[in-house]
């Protein structure tokens, strides 16, 4: 075909707000990495749950990274769920899979929720204790310990 050329072109992905940066983490221990943690966060009586792209609901947390404390790892990987600065407590329960569930504080000035990493979650809010069975859990049997652990019968 004369006069067509093949123009090579540079096509740009970008993730939204993957360049962003979690505030830094309160956490200054030098424990071992882990290989996944999260946070349990109560606000007005109500538990933070993230809505993964599947449609099922969990407690925000993730992979830890490499040389990262276990309570950074649930600090970041709040942070990019929800977008909701928190500072990871006391250890509450560590899972046969390795996950480390750490009781977390909301910041005051923390602000709304805001997904940092919507490639990863839905949506994100706040469940009533009431309405756990309302939704499909990622862990069905992460939803029952939790209900439990909420009303004190742990």
């Amino acid at each position: 075909m004369k006069g067509f050329y093949l123009v090579p072109v540079v096509l740009t992905f970008a993730v939204s707000a993957c360049s962003a940066t979690p505030p830094p983490c309160p956490d200054q221990g030098r424990e071992a990495s882990v290989k996944s943690a999260g946070c349990i966060v109560i606000n007005d009586n109500k538990l933070l749950v993230i809505k993964e792209m599947t449609g099922k609901i969990s407690i925000p947390g993730g992979s830890g990274n490499t040389g990262e404390s276990p309570r950074c790892s649930a600090h970041r990987e709040t942070w990019e769920e929800t977008g909701l600065d928190t500072t990871p407590k006391n250890l509450v329960r560590k899972f046969d899979n390795g996950f480390h569930l750490y009781r977390c504080q909301l910041h005051e000035t923390s602000g709304e929720i805001d997904i940092q990493f919507t490639h990863e979650v839905r949506s994100a809010f706040w469940l009533d204790q009431d309405a756990f069975t309302e939704h499909q859990w990622r862990f069905p049997a992460q939803r029952d310990w939790l209900k439990r652990y909420l009303t004190g019968q742990n």
